[in-house]
């Protein structure tokens, strides 16, 4: 298993969303580059990309593939259920504090839905694909 394609497709993933950010509001925004909760959520690239790795390095009916698996599917899930959780209470607390005037309403984060979830896990497992594809193609690695 190699290192550079799991953490090669969180990078990309950070690209990817700096680059598009900065063409939808024509805008550059580095902070963006360090979100590491909006789409593609950056737990979820690395943990996809993780899984493969471990499964192809190991098999895909080996004992370690099946813990990397797990702990993907785990965070996978809070991911998404976390942030929706964290972003309803924000808009209930927000509704009650309306009636005191002068407050600074809290941040409402959007939920991260199941699918963009999962999305940004298949990314990672396909970014981390070819990376490790091109690594190996230029010869700057083994298994």
């Amino acid at each position: 298993m190699m290192v550079f394609p799991i953490l090669g497709a969180g990078v990309a993933g950070q690209v990817l969303k700096s680059l598009i950010h900065a063409i939808r509001r024509r805008k550059r925004s580095l902070s963006l580059f360090a979100d590491l909760e909006s789409f593609p959520n950056f737990h979820a690239v690395i943990a996809g990309s993780l899984s493969f790795q471990v499964g192809e390095a190991s098999g895909f009916g080996s004992v370690e593939f099946a813990v990397a698996l797990s702990l993907t599917l785990v965070l996978l899930y809070d991911t998404a259920g976390v942030k929706r959780a964290a972003g309803e209470q924000a808009w209930l607390l927000n509704r009650l504090l309306e009636v005191r005037a002068g407050t600074k309403p809290l941040l409402e984060i959007p939920s991260q839905s199941t699918v963009r979830t999962w999305g940004a896990a298949l990314f990672g497992l396909l970014m981390g694909w070819g990376l490790e594809r091109a690594w190996l193609a230029l010869g700057l690695g083994s298994w």
